[in-house]
């Protein structure tokens, strides 16, 4: 629910009403962080970690009545050095022991407070006490690379809200300057934090699409850079811990997956602008970042958070995109989520079957998945491959109910498939699971059609 969270943006950093008073935003913020450390806290903790978050945290709470008192008395340069302080937990030696899970309770604790501070100097800026420009300069001269940067995307936030026009100018300075942290987890965490700071402050559809492109352009460059700093943390450890550094990493999905929920949120995206601008560069980041995991997930992430009606249009870039994924890919579960959602799509309506029919999808289908599978076929179980054919027949019953002749080419797709993967004989354990998969899952479309 958390990362889900993180992803959702409830953070209700410069969504505030303007009437809303400075004390009830205090009081929603530090709500709504503790009840988040309260459910993010692990059942199971190593002493020396828990002790590590513990007094981060700690000092962060020593701090918070030090900004506050500051903020209250209309002091914004003490805030800006209290706020600076607090950031700087977020890059202290200690917590390199910490986990994922923990590092996050402590960024949580630092954005609760930077938040408290942007929406200050949002309302000041606004009763025309301060001048937002200025302190975004002022706080370059911090002299810690990561306060710094967590302090000038809070205050470039604030500039962004108070000045629209310069939304272009500030997300792309803040997004080169955010290429000095390349510790994978802290970047992970630190261009999370931009993300979700500039996310709202994004055009919708009333923008040109030249703009609109530009600013998805800055989200696809946050994304690209997130993804590289995700994969890397895969092998900045020894081979022993690399069960260990994948569990982590998919505790980190989230967070590479957040811009491309937030593309998919913008009203602007229409078929035409995903087809031609947004997908092919997300394909080129997943094909060409050469990692299982990450082509696994991301590809999931698009199938889910765009619209059908995207998918159908684009089916030829989907499936040849999934020729050149690396053989640890799980084929079978992402080839579900495409088939399972165009089935759902389909099903809803006659007007959306015959959309899936209007654009060919059994014959997109059939030119690109029998090729995937081959290559796939050397490294999969043999009842992989059937349930990878078993969910394009769900498809295919859904969008052509009356349709054998489509059904019998799957059924010949599927036989050829595994003619030509036994390479070695079969065993009695897995005959029993071919016999099971096709009494059970293949031929029931079949017999209810």
């Amino acid at each position: 629910w958390v990362w889900g969270n993180l992803i959702g943006g409830d953070y209700p950093f410069g969504g505030l009403a303007e009437d809303q008073s400075y004390g009830n935003e205090r009081n929603y913020l530090k709500a709504r962080a503790r009840e988040e450390r309260e459910i993010t806290t692990p059942k199971r903790m190593a002493p020396g970690e828990s002790l590590v978050k513990s007094d981060a945290i700690s000092r962060i709470r020593v701090k918070r009545p030090l900004l506050h008192r500051a903020l209250d008395s209309g002091k914004i340069d003490a805030g800006v050095k209290v706020s600076a302080e607090i950031a700087a937990e977020l890059n202290a030696p200690k917590l390199q022991v910490l986990s994922p899970k923990e590092y996050y309770e402590v960024y949580l604790a630092v954005s609760e407070e930077l938040q408290i501070f942007g929406s200050v100097i949002i309302a000041s800026a606004r009763a025309g006490r301060t001048s937002v420009v200025d302190l975004y300069e002022k706080v370059q001269y911090t002299e810690n690379v990561t306060p710094r940067l967590y302090l000038l995307i809070t205050i470039g936030s604030a500039l962004v809200t108070t000045k629209p026009i310069l939304i272009e100018e500030v997300m792309s300075d803040l997004l080169t300057m955010c290429s000095a942290v390349q510790n994978p987890i802290r970047g992970l965490f630190l261009r999370n934090y931009y993300a979700q700071c500039v996310k709202d402050k994004l055009p919708d559809g009333e923008r040109s699409r030249e703009q609109l492109e530009t600013t998805i352009g800055f989200v696809l460059e946050n994304f690209t850079a997130m993804n590289r700093l995700w994969v890397r943390l895969q092998y900045d450890c020894p081979p022993e811990m690399n069960k260990l550094r994948t569990k982590q990493r998919r505790e980190l999905s989230l967070l590479v997956g957040s811009s491309i929920m937030t593309i998919s949120k913008l009203r602007g995206v229409d078929l035409s602008l995903y087809k031609t601008f947004i997908l092919p560069q997300l394909l080129d980041q997943i094909v060409s970042c050469k990692e299982s995991l990450a082509q696994e997930y991301l590809m999931e992430c698009i199938i889910q958070v765009f619209p059908d009606e995207h998918h159908i249009g684009t089916l030829q870039e989907l499936l040849a995109a999934f020729s050149e994924f690396e053989k640890g890919v799980d084929l079978r579960l992402v080839i579900a989520a495409l088939t399972d959602r165009l089935s759902r799509f389909a099903s809803n309506s006659v007007e959306n079957c015959e959309a899936v029919r209007n654009a060919r999808t059994f014959d997109v289908f059939a030119t690109y998945l029998p090729e995937v599978v081959k290559k796939f076929a050397p490294f999969i179980q043999r009842t992989e491959l059937l349930r990878a054919y078993t969910s394009f027949l769900r498809l295919v019953l859904a969008a052509y109910p009356d349709g054998m002749e489509f059904v019998d080419q799957v059924l010949y797709f599927c036989v050829t498939t595994l003619q030509a993967t036994e390479g070695s004989s079969i065993t009695a354990g897995e005959q029993d699971k071919i016999t099971t998969i096709t009494s059970d899952e293949f031929f029931e479309g079949v017999c209810l059609w």
